[in-house]
């Protein structure tokens, strides 16, 4: 039996780096059933979408920080049809935003603490 092809997709803040490296590190060694692939998306972008093309990836995971660094990751991914574990570049765009997913709750009636503006 053959196993499963991981792709472990780092990017955000390159200050974050050596914890990326050390969950990359961790996932690889939990999940010794699958084959685990580390890709920096910010330098690896061609390799991913060839590897998958070569069918030598079945999913990705993303491990991204920063504000709309995994909505780029997902965009990419949707783009290209890539199998990733998430929920979507829209859900995650609305998840990340204070002020929609506020705007959201409110409209579907979940009490919502009123906004302090400091300046």
């Amino acid at each position: 039996m053959f196993k499963k092809t991981i792709a472990f997709l780092i990017y955000g803040d390159l200050r974050q780096l050596k914890t990326n490296f050390q969950q990359y590190r961790d996932f690889k060694d939990m999940l010794f059933d699958f084959n685990v692939i580390k890709y920096d998306f910010r330098t690896e972008k061609r390799k991913i979408l060839n590897d998958f093309k070569r069918k030598k990836i079945d999913f990705v995971v993303k491990n991204a920080y920063g504000r709309g660094n995994e909505v780029d990751v997902e965009i990419f991914l949707e783009k290209y049809k890539i199998p990733f574990l998430g929920s979507g570049s829209k859900t995650t765009l609305i998840g990340t935003s204070k002020f929609l997913s506020k705007k959201i709750f409110r409209d579907h009636g979940v009490p919502v603490i009123e906004d302090v503006y400091i300046s």
